[in-house]
């Protein structure tokens, strides 16, 4: 920023309360120039901010700018995978995962490098961090009691000294006792007019008994509309309210002297 003929005096602002600038004002002798060191805090690891400075001043000719300023904030360790997904399983399964961990250099950790561990899920579990086969790996386990459902969770990982954390998330769909078809339904605006079929069904053959409650996400309709094959029941889902539409959430189908509902993940599609 020079102004050759008078002082330049400027003040800064950022788009961001987490940046900081340094000096936020100032004045600027003719001829000369000035350094402005911007700064940005971090949540994550990994996170990437995109911060619009405007810079006013007493130019005649230019008495406001913008610029943008681009910051990343680099993981202190690579770790693989990025997120796990044990995707369906039967109730009752216990699953286990590999997460391995190592410096920007592409070595493993030494014991002092561990960082500290927690899952958000009670039935997302950890094992003990360890080298082996010179890598650093922890095992990521779903619990056998894990819920009939939906099951997510998010490892964090936090390295010594620092306030920020890493995150892996993980996910899992425990299908219960009642077979459903298909298990992930993708569903959206351009449904409205359209319905979609959900088949329904016990894998011993035996009947599922009256349905006693269905219970599904805000805009959407699931009625019972007869059983094709025998025994197998079946479902229409359609789109009532676009507006009300969730971006996921499940469909839960109760039938009577059923141990578990039988559960449909619902995930929002695009268009138009």
């Amino acid at each position: 920023m020079r102004l050759p003929w008078a002082p330049l005096a400027f003040a800064l602002r950022a788009s961001c309360a987490c940046s900081e600038l340094n000096p936020p004002v100032g004045t600027i002798a003719p001829g000369e120039a000035q350094n402005v060191r911007v700064g940005v805090r971090y949540a994550a690891y990994g996170e990437e901010k995109t911060i619009l400075i405007t810079v006013q001043s007493n130019d005649p000719l230019r008495s406001e700018s913008t610029y943008h300023v681009f910051a990343r904030c680099p993981e202190p360790l690579i770790v693989e995978p990025k997120q796990i997904a044990f995707d369906s399983v039967r109730p009752g399964t216990s699953l286990e995962a590999p997460l391995e961990m190592k410096m920007p250099d592409g070595r493993p950790l030494r014991e002092s490098e561990f960082p500290g561990l927690e899952s958000t899920n009670p039935y997302i579990t950890l094992g003990r961090v360890r080298n082996a086969g010179g890598k650093t790996i922890v095992s990521v386990r779903l619990s056998p009691q894990a819920p009939v459902g939906s099951v997510s969770g998010v490892i964090r990982l936090k390295c010594a000294g620092d306030e920020a954390t890493m995150a892996v998330p993980v996910s899992a769909y425990v299908q219960g006792e009642i077979k459903v078809a298909p298990a992930i339904l993708s569903i959206g605006p351009s449904d409205l007019d359209r319905a979609k079929t959900l088949l329904v069904w016990r894998p011993d053959g035996k009947p599922l008994g009256t349905l006693d409650k269905v219970e599904a996400p805000a805009g959407l309709v699931v009625e019972e509309v007869g059983r094709e094959p025998e025994r197998h029941r079946r479902f229409s889902v359609r789109v009532s309210n676009c507006e009300k539409l969730a971006d996921d959430g499940e469909i839960r189908l109760m039938f009577r002297n059923q141990a578990a509902p039988a559960v449909v993940r619902v995930s929002r599609s695009s268009g138009r």
